[in-house]
């Protein structure tokens, strides 16, 4: 549920239907929320008011949430309870597209849009690459890396977290492996930042930082 606050902006309010997930474009041209009910919402003027977005996934549950900075294009992942499948979906001129669609049979799924029109996906482990809207392609990950849990891209450089390391590599280059400390908790996620260091966090909230 939405409501204008007294500060003027539009407050995600948790009623019957709690916002659970908000997400925007680098030039903040749009921004969208979702509810826990995988309703969506769009703002064109930085939340000061919404309008619903009518959608395909009703009945599905909503698993993240991003927006590709080129075009302010949403892109959002759904599960299907019934069959186990994930899906990617994507808005593309006036209507909502599957983008890619793999039966999981494990509710979870990660997506990293990044200019230049490279979006990545991790669905069960499975990491796959969608360049600038061609066909969707499998990466492949080193057989001893471990089950991949974690993905992140800024540019053309992709990082995944697999078993206690993080794998990097530049476009379709190799994977250069980062093995994380000895004191460190199983890692959970991984992020690079802007200046190309990579944070990873570990199930005990600790960041652990690879410099660039």
């Amino acid at each position: 549920m939405l409501r204008k606050g007294d500060n003027e902006l539009a407050v995600l309010e948790a009623g019957d239907a709690p916002v659970v997930a908000l997400a925007a474009d680098g030039r903040r041209t749009a921004i969208f929320a979702a509810d826990v009910y995988a309703n969506l919402f769009r703002s064109s003027d930085e939340g000061l008011t919404w309008s619903e977005v009518e959608v395909p996934w009703a009945g599905q549950q909503l698993l993240t949430l991003v927006v590709a900075d080129e075009g302010a294009v949403p892109i959002a992942a759904t599960h299907d309870a019934d069959s186990g499948a994930v899906t990617i979906w994507r808005h593309s001129g006036d209507a909502w597209e599957v983008w890619l669609e793999r039966p999981a049979g494990w509710a979870g799924a990660a997506v990293a849009p990044a200019a230049g029109g490279m979006t990545s996906t991790l669905i069960a482990g499975e990491v796959w690459v969608n360049r600038n809207g061609a066909d969707w392609e499998q990466v492949s990950i080193p057989e001893d890396a471990g089950t991949v849990v974690a993905l992140a891209q800024t540019g053309d450089v992709q990082c995944v977290v697999a078993g206690r390391a993080v794998l990097c590599r530049a476009g379709a280059g190799e994977w250069e492996s980062y093995p994380l400390s000895e004191a460190a908790a199983n890692p959970v996620d991984v992020l690079i930042l802007a200046d190309g260091a990579t944070l990873l966090l570990d199930a005990a909230g600790t960041l652990w930082k690879l410099e660039a």
